[in-house]
């Protein structure tokens, strides 16, 4: 059925016939079945904004833009604020005076410099737009008109940056913000007001002040002279206003000419010139409302409507379009209650709906033309588009995953659905048509998703049927197609690598896995013409070039180093050219040698490149379409506000004619007529939201001036920036460098936009800024921030040369004050070396006289004891000779031989006292010496145990020897040794009582030999250990058989040290002694 475009809608036009014509020819092996099949259609893509969601429970009444750029929503419950990525909300609070001060924000304006004036229903206030400061507005008239309680409808701003405000009850006021005074016009004060309530306020260029209230009355205020003029209904008067309920907005379009809207009376104009009133009802009900009106840039005005949805009005042609909420088409508008309407800096067109929040669009004046194909019962078809080509003729056929083919007849407008009937025993059940072809004879060939080729004649409206089965095409699905028209060959590529050839003429197949064992091993994406005998394929990750004459197959690996295969999305042969779309898009040459490349928007995905004429290859994005100059080597992005889904491919792409492009996505067609599509604006408003330097904030106005200090402590540095570019915000990019620190730029998205550097040296930088919306356009201008970290003042010069002098005067000062103390202390010295040497002299000589008094001490002491030994020794010698006869000549008488013994024995024990007593002596002045050399331990105790065997028998006493029997060898002085034992021995056996027994021990312990007498004897008291090896210590004791002159122990302690080791006792008085002896086990 033919599209139409009427005054009633345009966008949303149900087709009321279908009708079925059912095809059974019996030379025919398959039937078609063809529906004629409705579609919606629309020339605007609206588009929900899914970041204001929290609107869908408020009321927005009101919308407005300010200077830098940022969005203003008042809603029944505050004020948002918006930047394209987040919202901030104000609110009403009663315990904070700087807060809204109502509950609900009924209108807003702005001014140059950045003030956001905001009028609740209880009084005025306005925003600093940089900083979000709330300042309440205060002041009030003569006739007591307090504005901090009144409830403004609306907010206009005049030249001189002074406001007027229309109120709920107060009428009109003018509010001076230089001295807050306050003049009302109402009836209160005696202007002729029907009625109080004032809508809306329109300031003329001429500085009229032109304003409509609920009872539908029309004044118009000279400020100069306060003279309201006021136009009024009047059944009388056929050229005066006509009738309506209420004036709700007001406009001035750019002849001076007054636009309003009402209740009930559609939309009025006023010619300002002859005072005329024309009334355009645009087909609106009696009980609908024109709430809203604006004049867009291209002079057209858009009227929101009550009800009515969204109505666009040609002042050129008096025509108008209605757009009406449209619950089928993702695209369309979703509600018909409309309460504000506002078009931003790039064009775009806001509205804020009942139900539904946001929404926007950029209208494209005959540039888009959006069709939602539906079925017989009026509702979206459930098949998505997988396949589209245009045949020469320009009809476009489309293939849909129900196994559909549509034929689409652009000029007049009418779709037509083909069903295709299988034959027993080939199976579609969920087969979709995967790709489309047109041979030379105008046949439409499909491949399919389970493996099938299925031909249609558009001449006879028959399906065609080669014959070629699953098994045939691999049992894969055909994943691409390519009719080659000088050869008359049909091309088709599978998911599983498979490339197959097919004459449309004589149904001839060939499957080059099977014939030549040639395969990619890969899904086949694209198939291209490369040349008369080349094909060059595109799989799922590489490319192969395609030997037809020779059959063979080879991977392309010569591409230039930097393109990445696996990132190629598509390719285009145009001409002498290859055009690769990946990160970038690559423009080669026949060789594959680099020509020049194009950045892609970033998070931006190229589905597939076409051209029709010469020198603009155009693109498909992920967010609209694209155009390559070649010739200029530059891009151009385009926007439409869409998000193509994932069936929205390579196959789903082409032009119609030379102007019209044509996508398909889910169950809608976007038809493009290229030469009306236009970039946006060059978007400007880049915005430092702050600069966090350290723990302080800094003002936004540092940017773009003189440079700033900040201190060392100040190196943190974070920058929060904002494109306020509201054609896709999530796709802005941000570039930023900070000279004195990167070298190169640095980038980010929407979804982190802000710059860290968090521990800077000090030195001077430059913050340059700039950004890139959606569309490709970068910021005409750098924002710019100049700053210096300064030094610590340690680091400063000027305190290294202070601490320099500083330094130089301490160290003269500890110099002299060193050098003089040196010198006190040089002659303190020389006085204490001085006294010190004559001290020292004297000791020396004392010395040396106590050294020879003690030499001549010891020389005579020397004298004494060989004078002493010489004496006694003398009288000793014949006296132990004539024992020793005695005792040889007497041993027959018993009398005389006891006598002959006893003193025998006594010069013997005066002879030990003497050596005794010379030992002693030598000890004392170092003269005892030893002379050590290996002796066997145990001939030694041996020879010891048979000079005592004699001994013992006196007392009737016994030895009890314990020797180590391993033999071993120490290193003793054998004499001395023996004299030691015999006198421990001779002193246990002294002491000990008769028939007592004395034990003997030696061995080996830890390294050293342990030499023990023990007796059981008297004891040693406790308090005497310690003094028994002092020389001359005698303990006496009645109990003590005979007593000696105390030097045996010491003696024996002497000669002990001598060999490295030390004797001790151990005794319990009363239970005998233990004497032992530690020696090192020295062998040497």
């Amino acid at each position: 059925m033919k599209r139409q475009h009427t005054k009633n809608r345009t966008c949303c036009i149900l087709l009321a016939a279908s009708f079925l014509c059912v095809f059974s020819l019996p030379d025919r092996i398959f039937a078609a079945e063809d529906n004629i099949t409705e579609h919606l259609s629309s020339d605007i893509v609206f588009e929900t904004i899914p970041v204001l969601n929290s609107f869908n429970e408020d009321l927005v009444f009101t919308i407005t833009q300010d200077s830098y750029g940022y969005f203003w929503f008042g809603t029944n419950n505050g004020l948002a604020k918006y930047d394209g990525i987040k919202t901030t909300i104000f609110k009403n609070d009663s315990s904070n005076p700087a807060s809204l001060p109502g509950t609900s924000v009924q209108s807003l304006a702005c001014g140059s410099d950045g003030t956001v004036w905001i009028g609740t229903n209880n009084g005025l206030c306005r925003i600093d737009s940089a900083t979000n400061q709330i300042s309440v507005l205060s002041g009030q008239s003569q006739s007591g008109c307090n504005i901090n309680s009144i409830s403004a409808s609306d907010i206009s701003v005049d030249a001189s940056g002074n406001l007027w405000i229309g109120t709920w009850d107060n009428g009109l006021i003018y509010y001076n913000i230089s001295n807050s005074s306050v003049r009302e016009f109402s009836s209160k004060t005696g202007f002729n007001l029907t009625s109080d309530h004032v809508w809306d306020i329109c300031i003329s260029r001429n500085n009229l002040i032109w304003f409509g209230t609920d009872d539908g009355t029309l004044a118009c205020l000279l400020p100069e002279n306060e003279n309201l003029t006021i136009y009024n209904y009047s059944p009388n008067n056929t050229s005066g206003l006509p009738e309506n309920r209420s004036i709700n907005s007001l406009l001035e379009d750019n002849t001076g000419n007054l636009w309003f809207g009402t209740d009930g009376g559609g939309l009025i104009k006023f010619n300002t010139g002859n005072s005329t009133f024309t009334q355009f009802k645009l087909g609106l009900s009696v009980s609908s409302s024109v709430w809203d009106i604006i004049l867009d840039s291209k002079g057209i005005l858009w009227l929101a409507t009550f009800g009515n949805g969204l109505v666009k009005f040609d002042l050129a042609t008096d025509t108008y379009t209605h757009y009406k909420a449209d619950s089928i088409s993702e695209y369309g508008l979703k509600d018909n209650t409309i309460y504000s309407i506002f078009q931003d800096q790039d064009n775009q067109i806001w509205l804020s709906t009942r139900y539904a929040g946001i929404q926007k669009f950029k209208y494209y004046d005959h540039g888009l033309d959006i069709v939602t194909i539906l079925n017989e019962d009026g509702n979206p078809i459930r098949e998505s588009i997988t396949a589209i080509i245009t045949a020469p003729n320009g009809t476009v056929w489309i293939g849909t995953d129900g196994f559909n083919l549509i034929r689409y007849e652009t000029q007049s407008d009418l779709f037509r659905r083909y069903i295709y009937n299988a034959p027993i025993g080939q199976y579609i059940d969920n087969d979709f048509i995967s790709s489309l072809a047109i041979d030379k004879r105008g046949n439409i060939w499909m491949g399919t998703y389970s493996g099938n080729l299925i031909g249609f004649c558009p001449e006879t409206e028959d399906f065609i049927n080669p014959n070629l089965g699953a098994q045939e095409i691999d049992s894969v699905s055909v994943t691409s197609l390519l009719y080659s028209f000088e050869k008359d060959i049909l091309w088709i590529g599978t998911v599983s690598g498979t490339i197959c050839s097919f004459n449309p003429q004589n149904f001839e197949f060939v499957n080059y896995w099977q014939e030549y064992g040639i395969s990619m091993h890969s899904r086949i994406e694209q198939i291209i013409n490369y040349g008369p005998n080349n094909l060059l394929l595109k799989t799922a990750g590489n490319l192969y070039n395609l030997n037809l004459s020779q059959h063979a197959i080879q991977p392309i690996n010569n591409l230039p180093p930097n393109i990445s295969k696996s990132e190629i999305m598509a390719i285009y042969l145009a001409g002498e050219k290859i055009w690769l779309c990946a990160d970038k898009i690559y423009c080669l040459d026949l060789n594959l040698r680099l020509i020049f490349d194009l950045d892609v928007i970033q998070d931006y995905r190229i589905y597939n490149c076409t051209q029709f004429g010469t020198g603009i290859i155009w693109l498909q994005t992920s967010k609209g379409i694209a155009k390559i100059d070649q010739y200029e080597e530059s891009i151009s992005y385009y926007n439409l506000n869409v998000n193509w889904t994932y069936d929205a491919l390579s196959n789903n792409f082409c032009f119609i004619d030379d102007n019209r492009l044509i996508i398909g996505s889910r169950n809608i067609l976007m038809m493009v007529y290229t030469p009306n599509i236009t970039q946006s604006n060059i978007p400007s408003q880049l915005i430092l939201n702050s600069i966090l330097a350290g723990t302080s904030m800094l003002p936004a106005s540092v940017t773009n001036n003189n440079e700033i200090n900040l201190s060392y402590k100040q190196n943190y540095l974070e920058f929060n920036f904002v494109l306020l570019d509201y054609l896709d915000s999530t796709h802005n990019v941000y570039a930023y460098k900070l000279e004195g620190f990167d070298s190169n730029w640095r980038y980010t998205d929407s979804t982190q936009p802000q710059a860290v550097y968090p521990d800077l040296p000090v030195g001077h930088y430059t913050f340059r800024l700039k950004a890139m919306n959606s569309e490709g356009l970068w910021t005409n201008t750098e924002t710019l921030f100049n700053f210096k970290i300064d030094a610590p003042f340690w680091n400063e010069p000027w305190f290294y040369i202070l601490c320099l002098a500083g330094f130089t005067g301490l160290v003269e000062i500890i110099v002299l004050s060193r050098t003089r103390y040196i010198s006190q202390q040089n002659r303190k010295l020389e006085i204490l070396v001085y006294n010190r040497t004559k001290a020292l002299q004297r000791e020396i000589l004392r010395q040396k006289k106590i050294r020879s008094a003690l030499n001549e001490q010891i020389r005579r002491r020397k004298a004494l004891i060989n004078s002493l030994v010489h004496e006694l020794r003398t009288p000793l010698t014949p006296i132990i000779g004539s024992s020793e006869i005695l005792l040889e000549k007497l041993e027959g008488d018993a009398r005389l031989y006891r006598v002959a013994k006893n003193i025998s024995s006594a010069a013997e024990s005066m002879n030990q006292r003497i050596r005794d007593l010379v030992d002693s002596a030598k000890s004392e002045i170092g003269m005892l010496k030893i002379e050590k050399r290996p002796v066997d331990i145990q001939e030694f105790m041996s020879n010891l145990q048979d000079y005592l065997g004699t001994c013992a028998c006196i007392k009737n006493q016994t030895f009890k020897f314990e020797i180590s029997p391993d033999p071993q060898n120490i290193a003793i002085d054998e004499d001395r040794f023996r004299q030691v034992m015999i006198n421990l021995i001779n002193n246990s056996m002294k002491f000990s009582p008769s028939g007592s027994q004395i034990e003997i021990t030696a061995g080996p312990e830890n390294e050293r030999w342990h030499v023990s007498v023990k007796d059981q004897g008297c004891g040693i008291e406790q308090k005497y250990l310690g003094k028994i090896f002092k020389p001359y210590f005698c303990i006496n004791s009645a109990n003590r058989d005979s007593q000696g002159m105390g030097l045996g122990l010491y003696i024996a302690n002497q000669i002990i040290k001598l060999h490295g080791g030390r004797i001790w006792a151990k005794s319990e008085f009363g239970q005998g002694s233990e004497f032992i002896i530690d020696l090192p086990m020295d062998r040497k």
